[in-house]
């Protein structure tokens, strides 16, 4: 079994007092290939800002290449080894969103 590269655990988001995600369990494998659908309003663009760490759940747990949000460091100094960072290529801190490119090209 091929470990998981992005998994959500119960996961629920509530903005400005409506539940926007309710209980979400997901989990993306190496290889898998996922397509988002859904109604304007259904909160596609909230999970995926979950899942890139621009919002933290209000429940569950939002794990990225076994890095487990809230329990990695959000700062990472310039060429600093970090799988999340690397993989992704940016970090967020108070809603203000640095692109970061820390591999050398």
């Amino acid at each position: 079994m091929t470990a998981d590269w992005v998994r959500l655990e119960d996961v629920s988001f509530v903005r400005s007092r409506k539940l926007i995600l309710d209980r979400i369990h997901w989990r993306i494998s190496a290889g898998e290939h996922w397509a988002v659908l859904g109604a304007n309003g259904s909160g596609k663009t909230t999970l995926l800002q979950l899942l890139a760490g621009y919002l933290w759940p209000t429940q569950g747990g939002v794990t990225v290449l076994g890095q487990k949000f809230g329990q990695v460091d959000r700062l990472v100094p310039a060429g600093a080894n970090s799988p999340v960072a690397a993989a992704v290529g940016f970090y967020c801190e108070r809603q203000v969103c640095i692109h970061r490119h820390l591999r050398e090209t």
